[in-house]
């Protein structure tokens, strides 16, 4: 739950230039299968956090987990280091 806040955190204080998120491979995905409502809010506001925010942060996984849970249907373009570059075009 803290994912987005981390990243607005890191932007206003001035932390490292590049956050890379990972989860755990078993329990994350379950936990999102079970909570899909609440992992679509979650990812929401992850990418709203990241568009605004000047870290560069890997979304790629994150993305991958939301197509694999039904959760993304958008198309999106990621950078060579996995950071979000909007929408495709």
């Amino acid at each position: 739950y803290d994912m987005p806040e981390f990243v607005r955190l890191a932007g206003r204080e001035g932390y490292p230039d590049r956050i890379a998120f990972g989860f755990d491979r078993k329990s994350m995905p379950a936990w999102a299968g079970k909570n899909p409502q609440a992992f679509k809010s979650i990812y929401d506001e992850f990418l709203v956090a990241v568009a605004v925010s000047p870290i560069l942060a890997d979304c790629w996984r994150m993305y991958q987990l939301a197509v694999s849970q039904g959760v993304e249907t958008r198309r999106f373009r990621f950078g060579r280091k996995g950071e979000w570059l909007g929408p495709e075009a």
